[in-house]
């Protein structure tokens, strides 16, 4: 996975920082060959692109687009995300 968070309003992801997040997954199978059948060896790939905000440590938003793309499909939607430090 390779991700990029930019923030808007402060030099560093800080409290209460608006930010651009990008990042892009790919899913690769180690072999094709499955006991019930053969896979490809790359599975899928999710790009997204979307704002984020750190509200404190404990909290952070982000709410974006993620393209997946994988042999038999193609798709796009929309993600809204809630990620919290316990």
């Amino acid at each position: 996975m390779l991700f990029v968070n930019v923030p808007f309003n402060n030099k560093q992801i800080v409290d209460d920082t608006y930010y651009l997040a990008l990042w892009n997954e790919t899913f690769i199978n180690g072999q094709t060959s499955t006991g019930l059948g053969s896979v490809q060896y790359f599975d899928r790939n999710w790009t997204f692109a979307g704002i984020g905000y750190k509200l404190n440590d404990d909290f952070k938003f982000q709410a974006g687009y993620m393209h997946e793309l994988s042999p038999s499909i193609k798709k796009g939607q929309l993600v809204l995300s809630v990620f919290q430090n316990i």
